[in-house]
């Protein structure tokens, strides 16, 4: 939730990206194996379709998995070619709604209620 916190705060659009990215990256790497960014987020997606703490549906599971494959692009030209280029407003305000889409399942996974804005 801090990366979060911090990504509403950031002043800047590349900063928002990347704590956005990393909000998304601590969720859906806890407790898996190292490896890849994508396929991390990837097995994490699927569980949204599955299980006690809500089901969503197919076609949105594949528009996160689109958006996080599009977000991953943005942020190696980010991080390893200083292209902010594909970081745009509309992808920023994307990554904070999916974030906040797997903060309330984890949620309520937990038991608890989802986030409302």
């Amino acid at each position: 939730l801090a990366w979060l916190q911090l990504a509403r705060s950031a002043p800047v659009k590349a900063d928002q990206f990347v704590h956005f990215w990393l909000s998304v990256m601590a969720l859906a790497a806890y407790k898996q194996p190292r490896g890849q960014d994508i396929p991390r987020i990837r097995r994490y997606v699927v569980q949204l379709g599955t299980g006690v703490a809500g089901v969503i549906s197919q076609t949105r599971i594949e528009e996160l998995l689109a958006l996080f494959e599009h977000a991953s692009t943005a942020r190696n030209r980010l991080m390893h070619h200083s292209d902010e280029s594909k970081i745009t407003l509309a992808m920023i305000e994307d990554l904070e709604v999916a974030a906040f889409e797997l903060v309330d399942f984890e949620l309520r996974k937990a038991g608890m209620a989802g986030h409302r804005r």
